[in-house]
């Protein structure tokens, strides 16, 4: 009997052992699946913090290097002042990274060269020679950082900003009013929108796609076609104010003729866009992708 009672206990001893054993086993489990996830979660943040800082400081760069004006003499000039700005700054994400054990290097890939247009002085929308309806660019495939700012314009006779490719056209107008302005937005679909506004001034961005920060309707001219089209501008003398656009017909390649080279309307080489490549390596990471680097770029058609 007492033998019985013996063997009894040490059965259920060692069950209760076995029991024991799969707890632990399942603890663990659980705690190192929960340490894999914590540490896939961190890499994540860590990769996507470096990209996202990359990309803000090669948009904020390219800004710096297109408006400074001892740089707009050629591209292969402003190409070269990026690309050191971009070095600059890789080095000191390098510096900075070595004390958090992990190497970033941000590297300058490739740049696709463009023009910017633009008259800063609030006059008429005339060519540099007079001309009041005028081609301000053509081969164009994209814009960005387009504004145009109307201060006055006629109540009778509006000025016009189109684009075509030869066989379809899309426009806005911009005529006065009692109240302040009528802006008409005509698509290549031949669809009609109106906005009405009391200004002091109407601003324009064709490439957003607002007027006064309002959305408008088929404003975003780079949606309007698939391919390249030309750019004018039609009943200059009617109206004034400024506009700035980067289009993506490289300098070289551009008819400056009807611009000015030392005052409004001008023109000069511009970076269209640029592609940084971006790396992160740590003992237990490696990281590395490509960002397209465009301010003010047009949304994906």
């Amino acid at each position: 009997m007492e033998r019985s009672r013996g063997q009894i206990i040490l059965v259920a001893a060692f069950a209760l052992a076995v029991v024991f054993v799969a707890l632990a086993l399942v603890l663990n489990t659980a705690i190192f699946t929960e340490n894999l996830a914590t540490r896939e979660t961190v890499d994540e943040h860590d990769a996507i913090d470096l990209r996202a800082a990359a990309t803000d400081t090669g948009d904020m760069l390219l800004r710096a290097t297109n408006e400074n004006d001892s740089l707009r003499t050629d591209a292969a000039t402003l190409v070269g002042a990026y690309r050191d700005r971009i070095d600059t700054y890789s080095q000191a994400e390098f510096n900075h990274s070595l004390t958090q054990g992990a190497v970033h290097h941000v590297r300058l890939e490739e740049t696709h060269n463009g023009t910017m247009v633009h008259q800063t002085t609030d006059t008429t929308f005339e060519s540099a020679g007079g001309h009041d309806t005028w081609q301000v660019g053509s081969g164009v495939t994209d814009v960005r950082r387009g504004q145009i700012t109307v201060t006055n314009a006629s109540t009778s006779t509006p000025v016009v900003f189109n684009a075509t490719n030869g066989s379809a056209s899309w426009s806005v107008s911009v005529q006065g009013s009692a109240d302040g302005y009528d802006v008409t937005v005509e698509s290549v679909t031949g669809t009609t929108s109106v906005h009405s506004d009391d200004g002091p001034a109407v601003v324009l961005r064709p490439t957003n796609g607002t007027v006064n920060g309002t959305e408008m309707d088929n404003l975003r001219v780079q949606s309007q076609f698939e391919g390249p089209f030309e750019l004018w501008i039609s009943n200059g003398s009617t109206a004034t104010g400024t506009y700035r656009l980067i289009h993506d017909v490289p300098y070289a390649e551009f008819d400056d003729s009807a611009f000015d080279g030392v005052d409004d309307p001008m023109a000069h080489p511009a970076i269209y866009n640029a592609t940084l490549s971006v790396e992160l390596s740590r003992s237990d990471l490696e990281y590395a992708t490509n960002v397209t680097v465009e301010p003010n770029g047009p949304e994906p058609r």
